[in-house]
């Protein structure tokens, strides 16, 4: 049986709740010096997922928050149970740590694989990223994108989310495993589409290019002739960091805006609740065109009809089912065209479950297959 750790840095420790006592004083209580690991969102769609999907199909894997090396140079990985263990396989996210890329090839020399996943094109970073001044070598000179580029060259492969980040690994002559982002859609329950007309955005401002910007040419002026209210899930409530309707051009006070906070991602889909129409605008820049389909993704798997920018991932999540509507950034009209469709309860209703069958295509009970070959061949 191959034993894959799958390990991330997209780890926290929370305070563990104390229900018992919490309903004794009415207010919430934590146990004392007790903590619990948690992970994001990223590491649960690239890694914590389809670890648990391939767990059911006769993989030995298991997520590990720490690495250490063994004395003969492999590596060691720690899991959640706070057991440290030996894989046959290591899967990274995300280890931006200087002189990693040694440790790698010594791990490798012992017969051990070492593989890295790139989710997101970290060379071209734009400034508006809060990553761009997180991984910056200046910022951060022992944990950084440069350090992260030579550790995937060390690998002995690479996973990858879009056809974009295949074609820039490829430039580093390791194998190259394209995996597209999937779903786990029994956690995703189907939403009326056409009981309201919210539409809205999710996301978190400082994790994005100038998406929301894309909006503004015209979306503030027909929100106002049909009285339509806007929703953003996922405000981050940081001082400084701009509304997501302020960047989109809405005025708060002439059009009604409904915020709801960033969650943690067992609450992820609970998010998507109140929307209704779903607006995916993307820069156009090399960041984006490297952007996975996923925000289309979760839109489908809701039931939601949604609005994406014409970029080479999002078309190809369209065109491959006929989920799903394309505007052009430099075309406002395309975008008010597809909305004012839109408005049209029946037209969204129809649509949301046409994209919510296309979503079952990535569910992740069918698609681990992708993972699966990868460690086959690998092994």
């Amino acid at each position: 049986m191959t034993s894959v750790g799958w390990f991330s840095t997209d780890w926290t420790s929370e305070s563990v709740p104390d229900p018992d006592k919490s309903r004794i004083t009415g207010k919430p209580e934590f146990v004392q010096g007790k903590k619990a690991l948690t992970f994001g969102g990223t590491f649960y769609s690239r890694g914590a997922m389809p670890a648990l999907e391939l767990q059911k199909h006769g993989y030995d894997t298991f997520l590990s928050w720490r690495l250490d090396g063994a004395p003969d140079g492999h590596l060691r990985m720690m899991d959640t149970d706070g057991e440290w263990r030996d894989p046959d396989i290591v899967w990274l996210q995300r280890h931006m740590g200087e002189g990693f890329d040694d440790i790698t090839r010594k791990a490798r020399a012992t017969g051990q694989i070492v593989m890295q996943d790139l989710d997101d094109s970290f060379a071209v970073l734009p400034s508006s990223n809060i990553a761009h001044q997180t991984t910056d070598p200046k910022e951060n000179p022992t944990f950084n994108r440069v350090h992260y580029y030579r550790n995937l060259a060390a690998c002995s492969a690479v996973t990858v989310s879009t056809m974009a980040l295949y074609t820039e690994m490829k430039v580093l002559k390791v194998p190259v495993y394209l995996c597209r982002n999937m779903i786990d859609m029994e956690r995703w329950p189907q939403l009326d589409a056409a009981d309201d007309s919210t539409l809205g955005w999710i996301g978190g401002v400082q994790w994005r290019a100038r998406d929301l910007q894309q909006l503004k040419p015209w979306l503030a002026e027909i929100m106002l002739d049909y009285g339509l209210r806007f929703y953003h899930g996922g405000d981050s409530n940081v001082p400084g960091v701009p509304k997501a309707w302020t960047l989109a051009g809405i005025d708060s006070t002439q059009i009604q805006c409904l915020t709801a906070p960033l969650c943690h991602i067992a609450e992820y889909p609970k998010l998507w609740a109140p929307l209704r129409i779903s607006l995916i605008p993307l820069e156009d820049c090399k960041f984006s065109r490297a952007k996975s389909h996923l925000k289309a993704l979760e839109s489908s798997a809701c039931g939601l009809p949604f609005i994406v920018s014409d970029l080479p991932e999002q078309r190809w999540f369209v065109e491959h089912g006929g989920a799903g509507r394309l505007a052009k950034n430099w075309k406002p009209k395309t975008w008010e065209n597809h909305l004012m469709e839109l408005l049209e309860p029946d037209v969204r209703r129809v649509e949301g479950q046409k994209n919510r069958e296309h979503a079952f295509e990535f569910d992740i009970k069918t698609q681990w297959v992708q993972w699966d070959n990868v460690f086959r061949e690998l092994a």
